[in-house]
């Protein structure tokens, strides 16, 4: 299984009184590697019925239709569930693809596989006329270097990471996103793949794709059109031999120009988080002034280059329960713990290893304690805190979902809603007779991965 391509068929529908229902799994995972994809079969699933506009299906999505409608929607179920077997992503046709093309397969493209040998029968279901499915450029590149269409597939060891580009640029020229990419190092990639998604509308289905395959290996180019005034993520595709590699860039076209500045920044970002988890504070430290004199404007790297003394020279760590009276407030984050654990890595606080700076919602915190699931950090405040204040939120570029959860004195006295990505949330609790304070971390019931949970500005008060 684990070299492999499987498809599984099932007889997972159940008809009754000419109505059918799912019973089974449907649905498909994988890599250029191996995959596995679930599917249903039935009595009236038969390609040779595709063109039939006789009744007789039925179908939840769409009621009763006809026989080759029954079996668009199931044989091009088949072939997209295979589609994510074979590790291909959700993709949507272009706006200017669709009269000449159709639609994309990894898009909706299922629901309409085999239309147009039916001539678009009756009520056009899906408001698109006559089109047809058809396999995007996208998923082309990926399906030619996978296991199943290469002939000289080898399974890679050698992966691509953002560590490997040299140049990460964006600007907006004549309507369009033009993004521009050099790349260093092995292996080299074969092309670039563009998800550019619309992030105002559920899912990624409506994720329209751009392609660049350079004559000179190291250099790529992609022209981005068709941009809506919204939020967007884009979603960079590295499709290098036996595998691919994916780095994910946000950013906003809500004003109707792109924020192309965000661009070089993942980059930026991406090498001083490398050079932080190495120590190479004087490195960062050029690589920030530089930030400095390109964005003079921007107060964000004069306070990353201020911390940056601070998390190379940490003040030393003191009890809060053996504070002096007359200070009024305390910084949670350079105080002793009786007890810190992490989930993942190990605690740390006001940096993460591999992430950097703190940063919630493209916001930075000088402030704060990393919290992976399932974390524990327990504090002793002797009853002689008034409140605890806080921020909560998950490190940017981190997908995940956390619980907070406060205790004291082993009782809860708080407990969070499911926090997800790019949320920053605000509380303050009582603590006025709080002997140990305990700030806990749970994963939301999906598992721990990607969950890296942060307590933001802890501050004790009187």
């Amino acid at each position: 299984m684990d070299n492999e391509y499987t498809l599984i068929l099932g007889a997972w529908v159940e008809w009754k009184d000419g109505i059918s229902r799912e019973v089974g799994p449907y649905g498909g995972m994988g890599d250029m590697s191996s995959g596995i994809a679930f599917a249903c079969d039935c009595k009236f699933v038969d390609a040779d019925l595709l063109a039939s506009i006789e009744p007789g299906g039925y179908h939840y999505m769409v009621g009763h239709c006809s026989l080759g409608m029954y079996n668009t929607l199931y044989i091009g179920g088949i072939a997209h569930e295979l589609g994510h077997a074979f590790g291909l992503p959700h993709d949507s046709e272009r706006n200017s693809q669709r009269d000449t093309l159709g639609i994309s397969l990894m898009g909706v493209g299922n629901h309409y596989y085999g239309k147009a040998l039916r001539g678009g029968e009756g009520r056009d279901t899906f408001q698109l006329g006559r089109h047809d499915a058809f396999l995007s450029a996208a998923s082309a590149l990926v399906l030619s270097e996978g296991r199943a269409f290469n002939p000289n597939f080898t399974q890679s060891a050698e992966n691509f990471g953002i560590d490997q580009l040299e140049q990460l640029d964006a600007s907006f020229q004549n309507g369009k996103l033009i993004v521009e990419i050099k790349v260093r190092g092995e292996p080299i990639p074969i092309g670039v793949i563009a998800y550019n998604n619309n992030m105002s509308t559920p899912g990624d289905w409506d994720a329209k794709t751009w392609l660049a395959v350079s004559e000179n290996p190291r250099e790529f180019r992609l022209e981005i059109d068709e941009l809506d005034r919204a939020l967007y993520e884009i979603r960079l595709v590295f499709v290098v031999p036996s595998g691919r590699a994916e780095i994910t860039v946000p950013y906003s076209n809500v004003s109707g120009t792109p924020t192309v500045q965000v661009f070089s920044d993942i980059l930026v970002r991406a090498t001083i988080n490398t050079l932080l988890d190495q120590k190479a504070w004087d490195t960062v430290a050029e690589v920030i002034k530089k930030q400095i004199e390109n964005n003079p404007q921007s107060q964000v790297w004069q306070q990353k280059l201020k911390h940056l003394e601070t998390v190379k020279n940490p003040p030393e760590f003191f009890e809060p329960d053996k504070v002096a009276e007359d200070v009024k407030k305390i910084d949670l984050t350079y105080t002793k713990a009786l007890e810190e654990r992490v989930g993942w890595y190990e605690p740390s606080r006001g940096i993460l290893r591999e992430c950097g700076f703190l940063e919630v919602d493209n916001t930075f915190f000088a402030s704060g304690i990393y919290a992976h699931p399932n974390s524990l950090y327990r504090f002793s405040l002797g009853k002689q805190w008034s409140e605890f204040r806080f921020k909560y939120g998950i490190q940017d570029g981190k997908p995940g979902t956390v619980v907070f959860v406060v205790r004291g004195d082993g009782r809860e006295i708080f407990r969070s809603e499911t926090v997800r990505a790019e949320e920053i949330r605000f509380k303050a609790i009582d603590v006025s007779d709080v002997e140990i304070l305990e700030l806990i971390t749970e994963d939301a019931g999906d598992g721990w991965a990607n969950d890296w949970g942060l307590w933001l500005d802890p501050q004790l008060v009187r």
